[in-house]
């Protein structure tokens, strides 16, 4: 099932953020490799990609997992949360509805799936 890992930074966790920035996204990229990962990424604390000095306020993880307390687990030994950088950490249960494929994965899936039909004799 899905979980969504809502973390949130203590105030000014910006430069213990950064230090501990590639722990954490080792351990974020094992989640991808298993092909586990949904999406990840911080909240900045202005509306910005590139909020600087200003730093983040928190993060959001979407991924699979086992069960409620293998994501809880999974989650509370976050290189974040034992150096920090999080001062909270809820884990819910997520329902995925609806999912964005971009403007190119659709094309191609559209001209497989024609060219699939095509030679099939399906249209």
């Amino acid at each position: 099932m899905l979980y969504a890992i809502i973390s949130t930074d203590v105030n000014d966790s910006l430069s213990l953020r950064l230090k501990t920035r590639p722990a954490h996204l080792e351990r974020v990229q094992l989640l991808a490799d298993q092909g586990k990962l949904i999406t990840a990424g911080p909240h900045p604390a202005i509306d910005s990609d590139n909020p600087g000095d200003a730093g983040f306020t928190g993060s959001l993880i979407i991924a699979e997992f086992d069960s409620l307390e293998g994501a809880n687990e999974w989650a509370h030994n976050d290189p974040y949360l034992i150096s920090g950088v999080y001062d909270k950490v809820i884990v819910k249960p997520f329902k995925k509805v609806l999912c964005f494929i971009s403007t190119y994965f659709r094309f191609t899936l559209s001209v497989k799936s024609a060219k699939h039909r095509q030679k099939n004799k399906f249209i």
